[in-house]
Parts: structure tokens; C-alpha cells; sequence
């Protein structure tokens, strides 16, 4: 545990690509890095896309994926590392039974807009749980309307802020910092200027924290 005192609370931006199995894997440590580091931590999601040109309603997986990697074997290879992370968090990956790749811009805009319900960390969760280990298709506009009346964000009200652009700019605003601050790979903790890249475990997330905490405190 870290004994660094921390008297306001931190910002920590968290950049991920809801179609990224890391990302989830990342998420799942940052919550349980947060459980036991001492200070107040206020994290904001920020949207980046792994594939930004994927069609708007994704892609078949199975051709997607053998397309990436070079082969359906060199895929399944891929996906036994991806789960045997994923177990250490406690993430079944269940990556075989996904139908299509996601395209995520609408998923990142319903994160952005679950911030204004204080509901962003469920949201993203039950996101990447249905994409991970259900295999549900998070392009879909009312497979995310109903993941975010399971985490707590009324469907009704959400499907009227995506009607009128909600959270557009917002998503845009994010791919175009990305781009400019030259983000290659997620997820990404940036606090302070400082970057993790990486699904690192838990203690190196805290240790992260502690230095970059300790280095704002000091000046350095």
C-alpha cells in the first residue's frame, strides 16, 4: 500500500478502445489498483479507435481477425494469450464466440454520455463484458442502449442524446487529441503529462501513481 498523501484528488485519463481486450484487461486492474492506493482519483475515459475505418456496423470476426493476424491459427494463438491475461483479472474471454468486430464510435459516445450520470465505470465494464465474454455486438444501438439501462443509465433518455449528437464532439474531440499527442497503442494512463502504457497488474498501476503523485508534490 502506498503511504503518499494525497489531499486533492488526482485526474487520471484512461485511453482505450472499447473493442480492445487489453483495455479491458487494463480497466479490470485500475479498479482493483484504486481499491487499495490511499488517494482520491477522478478518472475520465478518452476514446480512441484501434481501427478507425471499420465499417459503421463492423465487420464479420472470423475474416476480420485471420485478416489481422495472418491466419485463423496465428488468431487463435492470439486469443489463448488474451485469456490466459484475462484469468488473472478475473475475465473469462470467451473471444471464439464473437460474431463481429465492432466498429466503436457509438460506444465510446455512450460511455462520454454516462459520465453526466456518474455511471462511466459500470458502463464501460458491462460494455466490454458483453463484447468479451458474451460476444454480443457493441456496434449495435440497442444491444448499448441496453447495456446502459443494466449499468444504470436510462435507455430512453440516452437514445434521445444520441439522436441529437450527444457526446459527438466530445468523441471526435478525443480520436483528434489522440492523434495529436501521437497514441499508437491502449490502454494508456496518463496523469500529470506522465504515461503507463500497457494492461500492467494492479501494483505497477499503484506504483505509477505513488511516483508521478510524489513527483507533482515535489515539482519534479
Amino acid at each position: 500500500m502506498s503511504d503518499t498523501d494525497i489531499t486533492t484528488a488526482v485526474q487520471l485519463d484512461v485511453w482505450h478502445d472499447l473493442a480492445c481486450p487489453w483495455c479491458f484487461i487494463g480497466a479490470r486492474n485500475l479498479r482493483t489498483a484504486l481499491e487499495t492506493w490511499p488517494g482520491e482519483v477522478s478518472v475520465r475515459y478518452r476514446a480512441f479507435q484501434l481501427q478507425p475505418d471499420m465499417p459503421e456496423a463492423g465487420l464479420p470476426a472470423g475474416p476480420f481477425f485471420a485478416a489481422k493476424f495472418g491466419s485463423a491459427e496465428a488468431t487463435e494463438r492470439s486469443f489463448a494469450r488474451v485469456a490466459e491475461a484475462g484469468e488473472a483479472a478475473g475475465i473469462r474471454f470467451a473471444l471464439n464466440d464473437m460474431l463481429r468486430a465492432p466498429n466503436t464510435a457509438l460506444a465510446h459516445r455512450v460511455v462520454a454520455l454516462a459520465r453526466t450520470r456518474d455511471r462511466t465505470d459500470e458502463v464501460v465494464e458491462a460494455i466490454f463484458r458483453a463484447l468479451f465474454e458474451q460476444g454480443r455486438d457493441i456496434s449495435d444501438r440497442e444491444t448499448l442502449l441496453a447495456l446502459a439501462e443494466e449499468a444504470g443509465v436510462p435507455a430512453g433518455p440516452l437514445a434521445e442524446q444520441l439522436e441529437r449528437g450527444g457526446a459527438l464532439v466530445e468523441v471526435t474531440t478525443d480520436l483528434q487529441e489522440a492523434a495529436r499527442l501521437g497514441v499508437s497503442g491502449v490502454p494508456l494512463f496518463v496523469v500529470a503529462g506522465r504515461g503507463l502504457s500497457g494492461a500492467h497488474p494492479p501494483e505497477i498501476i499503484i506504483r505509477f501513481l505513488d511516483v508521478v503523485t510524489a513527483g507533482v508534490a515535489t515539482g519534479a
